[in-house]
């Protein structure tokens, strides 16, 4: 008798092997499905976010068209007097927000660029992200936390000591804010 258990004991460890087996390539045939469909939804996510911004230009200039019973004087917005349009800016800055909050990125310091876009990224950039500027004339860089972002605004002139100090910062090459902003967003993005 305890030679007929012997081999039934093996078989049904066979048995077992095989099935913990399957379950496994199963298990890793559901993790690699789900890890697929998280990448589709963050892509169909940032799609989405540009597609809102997009609405959200639409509907803004489609109110300041729209006939009021009153003039209403336009207010100038010192912020964002700059050569580029103001709409330009203000949808730049949306995308860059809505490219920060959705990745994470909580802690950024530019370093350049001029003070007249100093002053539109500190009235545009979303509170919840700690955002630092550093002029590109500052005679000592600061240091920041590991975490934060440093990217250099490259299309700037900056003095040596200032960019040397950061040698892992992201560089983004362009002159213009809502480029900047844009190249930024997409690198934010993983672009």
């Amino acid at each position: 008798m305890a030679h007929q258990t012997a081999p039934a004991v093996a078989t049904v460890s066979r048995e077992l092997l095989v099935a913990a087996e399957t379950e496994r390539d199963r298990l890793a045939a559901a993790l690699h499905v789900a890890v697929g469909e998280r990448d589709q939804a963050l892509d169909r996510v940032e799609r989405l976010a540009g597609r809102v911004a997009e609405l959200a230009d639409k509907l803004a200039r489609a109110l300041a068209e729209r006939p009021t019973d009153r003039p209403v004087e336009p207010q100038p917005t010192p912020a964002l007097d700059a050569p580029e349009d103001d709409g330009a800016i203000a949808a730049s800055l949306r995308r860059f927000n809505t490219a920060c909050l959705l990745t994470g990125t909580r802690y950024l310091a530019i370093v350049g660029g001029s003070p007249r876009y100093h002053e539109a990224l500190r009235n545009g950039v979303d509170k919840r992200i700690d955002f630092r500027i550093v002029p590109g004339d500052v005679s000592r860089p600061p240091k920041f936390p590991d975490r934060t972002r440093v990217v250099i605004w490259g299309g700037t002139e900056l003095d040596h000591s200032v960019s040397s100090a950061y040698p892992g910062a992201w560089v983004i090459p362009h002159r213009g804010i809502t480029r900047f902003l844009d190249d930024l967003s997409r690198r934010i993005n993983g672009g």
